[in-house]
């Protein structure tokens, strides 16, 4: 004999304290503002990261075709890893500095400079 007087989801039962509403999920609400690179920089280092994996499976395949032995492809598979993602590690640095020092003058052209800053010392008494 089912309950006609059934309450919805949402509501608590009688002698049940209310649930709190579930937050929505949205960027925001999964990281905190200020915990993302820039697009640029983050499609840069995921791009890296795709093209040093597949350049290691991609050798390690060709490796296995041409029937090397196990160790020595890992040794090739692992080198031509070290190699390309050396060479994509300096250009992911360089633009992430490029980036940085772009963002440093923007900031310094919109802060005036201030003539007399604040002394922050507590030190330092007038007699």
């Amino acid at each position: 004999m089912a309950d006609s007087t059934k309450t919805p989801p949402d509501q608590a039962k009688p002698g049940q304290p209310p649930k709190p509403p579930k937050p929505a999920k949205t960027a925001k609400a999964r990281r905190p503002a200020g915990q993302r690179a820039p697009l640029l920089l983050e499609t840069a280092y995921t791009a890296s990261f795709g093209l040093t994996t597949a350049a290691g499976l991609l050798t390690a395949g060709l490796s296995a075709l041409a029937r090397v032995p196990a160790w020595l492809i890992a040794v090739r598979a692992g080198l031509a890893m070290l190699a390309l993602g050396l060479v994509l590690w300096i250009v992911n640095y360089l633009l992430m500095h490029g980036a940085f020092e772009a963002a440093v003058d923007d900031l310094r052209q919109t802060k005036p400079a201030e003539a007399n800053p604040p002394v922050t010392s507590t030190q330092e008494w007038k007699a």
